[in-house]
């Protein structure tokens, strides 16, 4: 689905979106993540295009003065207080600007807590559609803390998986783009396994899926799902979108899903979009374009143990030269009808 700039509208899509998946036949419906990335490249540019207009207006002024000055001195002290009026009339208009500017987008992404208003129409969805929802990520408060944040709920309603963001995407690409997560998010501190009647599935946040480690806990704490809402970029998505998906899925002989909001091009910040589901062949099953769509694809489960049958990695392994590791999962393991 497209993200757009009011959280209001974006969760009010997203439960349409989720009653058009139920009705269709879903089980297991995962949104996208809200465009936190964007919208705070699209701050930080308008702040500094207003700093540097008031930094020329400055300039202008002075250069102004300085000329009147020199040419009738007498009137020099007149000019002088028109320019000071000017320059504090022009810094107040600035300052308000910007507060306001900033006042709007942290009220568009600003941190709730969980529950919270979008957590809670997102359980109504899951009653109301008898569906599972994996809730692609919001910005989380908690405590001093703010987390990028996936919120999983079952058809009862209740939240039985929270995935707080492991890997913060701090990245400097020369020419395209510079993003510190790490300045506005903490991150998390555990991995998350969930259980439903279909399958076991583990989650994960955007980039999260570069780190291969992840998904192999998860395989190997049982997951046949893993679902990754997601944020690509263009610059990286055309490259790496689908080899990521495709690899974690073959190397840990699972499904793998990723939901990406659907591209808009005149962002600062342009999605790479593309969401799709990919076996544990590494077929891509189901796959949208850069466009708004809803991917449906099957999970089948004998699919997986007929890949597990073919190539028995598991049998395989040497533990004794590399030894699985056990980290803090959280994990919802009690089947929810």
């Amino acid at each position: 689905m497209a993200v757009g700039m009011s959280k209001p509208d974006n969760v009010a899509k997203a439960v349409k979106f989720i009653e058009e998946a139920s009705s269709n036949g879903a089980n297991i419906v995962s949104l996208p993540v809200s465009n936190l990335i964007s919208n705070q490249i699209v701050m930080k540019r308008i702040v500094v295009v207003l700093v540097t207009v008031v930094v020329m207006v400055v300039v202008i002024v002075v250069v102004e003065v300085v000329v009147a000055a020199a040419a009738t001195p007498a009137t020099a002290a007149v000019v002088v207080v028109v320019v000071v009026v000017v320059v504090v009339t022009v810094v107040v208009v600035v300052v308000v600007v910007v507060v306001v500017t900033v006042e709007f987008f942290s009220s568009w992404q600003q941190a709730e807590p969980i529950p919270g208003p979008t957590t809670d129409a997102l359980s109504q969805a899951a009653v109301s559609n008898s569906v599972y929802i994996v809730g692609g990520s919001i910005h989380e408060r908690y405590r001093d803390k703010s987390f990028n944040t996936c919120a999983v709920f079952c058809p009862l309603g209740e939240l039985i998986a929270k995935h707080r963001k492991v890997h913060l995407f701090d990245i400097d690409i020369p020419g395209q783009i510079t993003f510190k997560e790490s300045q506005n998010f903490a991150p998390g501190d555990q991995l998350t396994v969930f259980q439903t009647p279909y399958c076991r599935v583990g989650v994960g946040i955007c980039y999260d899926i570069r780190f291969p480690e992840m998904s192999r806990i998860y395989a190997e704490q049982g997951c046949e799902l893993l679902v990754f809402p997601a944020e690509f970029s263009i610059a990286t998505g055309s490259k790496h979108w689908e080899l990521l998906q495709r690899v974690r899925a073959v190397d840990n002989q699972v499904f793998v899903a990723s939901a990406s909001p659907a591209r808009n091009s005149k962002g600062d910040y342009i999605v790479w979009g593309h969401s799709c589901v990919v076996d544990p062949w590494g077929d891509i099953i189901a796959k949208a374009d850069e466009k708004e769509s809803i991917v449906y694809a099957d999970v089948d489960l004998s699919r997986l143990e007929e890949v597990r049958q073919v190539l028995p990695l598991d049998h395989h392994k040497r533990y004794d030269l590399h030894l699985p590791t056990q980290p803090s999962v959280s994990s919802s393991l009690r089947q929810h009808q």
